[in-house]
C-alpha cells in the first residue's frame, strides 16, 4: 500500500483527526466534551488509523475539553495504549489544559505508565500546554526520526 502524500482528516461533532504523513504524526484534537463511550469510540478510529498509516507520533489535544470521565482505565491501558505501541507509535505527545490540575494528573500518569506497565518502556511520552509548543517539539523529534 502506498502512504498518502497529503494530510487525512477525519472529523465528527466532538473530534478532529488529522493524520499528517510529513511529520509521521497522527493528530488527535477533542473539540468538545464526551461520554466516555464517545470518547472511546473516538480512540478506536484513531487507532484504525495507526494501523493504516503507520505513525511514529500521536498528539492528544484535550485543552479545549479537559479531563472528562474517565474512560475503561483497563481498556486504555492494557488494549489501546499496547495497540499504539505494538502498531509503532514512539512519541505520545499530550496537550491539556494549562491548569494545575491538568499538569498534575498528566504527569502523574505518564510516571505511573512508564513505572508500572514495562510494555510502555518502548513509548516517549511528553505533555505540553501549548499546542504550538507541541507541533514545534513533534517538528524538531522528526528530524531525528
Amino acid at each position: 500500500m502506498t502512504l498518502p502524500e497529503v494530510d487525512i482528516t477525519q472529523e465528527n461533532d466532538c473530534l478532529l483527526i488529522t493524520y499528517k504523513p510529513a511529520l509521521s504524526l497522527l493528530h488527535l484534537y477533542w473539540k468538545q466534551r464526551r461520554s466516555p463511550e464517545e470518547f472511546k469510540q473516538g480512540l478506536e478510529i484513531a487507532l484504525n488509523m495507526v494501523m493504516l498509516y503507520n505513525p511514529l507520533c500521536w498528539l492528544n489535544d484535550i485543552t479545549q475539553v479537559g479531563y472528562g470521565k474517565a474512560a475503561d482505565a483497563n481498556w486504555i491501558i492494557n488494549y489501546f495504549l499496547a495497540n499504539l505501541v505494538q502498531n509503532g507509535i514512539r512519541k505520545f505527545i499530550g496537550v491539556v489544559p494549562n491548569d494545575n490540575a491538568s499538569k498534575l494528573l498528566s504527569y502523574n500518569m505518564v510516571h505511573l505508565l512508564k513505572n508500572k506497565f514495562p510494555k510502555m518502556s518502548d513509548l516517549e511520552m511528553v505533555v505540553f500546554v501549548d499546542a504550538g509548543e507541541a507541533m514545534h517539539w513533534v517538528e524538531e523529534v522528526q528530524v531525528k526520526l
